[in-house]
């Protein structure tokens, strides 16, 4: 991954979150979040593929989060 998309993504994800390779958006990413950074990697040219790993905390509604991913 770029250093310019690592960037991009620490500017708005938590300094608790990762950047690096595998990016980890950690438990509180909200479906913005989630959409933000997809779109983010995906367009990156050193990366080869995105895959998504979304483990649902209790208070988020995983639609949202799902149709974000997905768009």
């Amino acid at each position: 991954m770029n250093v310019s998309t690592a960037a991009s993504l620490r500017a708005f994800l938590p300094s608790t979150a990762s950047v690096r390779n595998p990016v980890d958006l950690i438990a509180s990413a909200s479906p913005e979040a989630f959409e933000r950074a997809v779109a983010l990697v995906g367009a990156d040219p050193a990366v080869d593929s995105v895959v998504v790993i979304y483990v649902p905390p209790l208070a988020i509604n995983t639609d949202e989060v799902a149709e974000a991913i997905a768009r």
